[in-house]
């Protein structure tokens, strides 16, 4: 291995090590869904603004879902990122939504709100 790859392996590490165990990553998830919540309802709360002229765009990856588990593979068989086995992940459909994010895409379209996906 690599001092370039020992590198790539500890940050990913501490990483997933973060997002596995920090107590205040759900917290920031539904705070930050809260005030995107906040926001939408703002805008919907406008004189004569009609909701279909609203949109959300947000990010997928890590933000909506939680792609945790392939960085956990990747880490696991000493591995780097590639297209071939992101595909494959995603093929699977394994990932669980983060917390908040179905709560508020469920808000969203159920005001006439329209979502994008990035």
């Amino acid at each position: 291995m690599t001092d370039e790859d020992r590198r790539w392996f500890h940050n990913n590490t501490d990483a997933m090590l973060w997002l596995d165990l920090a107590a205040e990553r759900d917290a920031l998830y539904l705070q930050g869904f809260e005030v995107a919540r906040l926001r939408v309802e703002h805008a919907l709360s406008s004189k004569g603004v009609d909701p279909s002229s609203l949109c959300v765009f947000t990010d997928c990856d890590e933000t909506i879902l939680d792609n945790s588990p392939y960085n956990g593979w990747l880490i696991s068989s000493g591995r780097n990122y590639h297209d071939t086995t992101w595909n494959q992940y995603c093929n699977r459909c394994i990932s669980g939504d983060k917390p908040g994010a179905k709560e508020f895409l469920q808000f969203v379209k159920s005001e006439g709100v329209r979502v994008f996906y990035v």
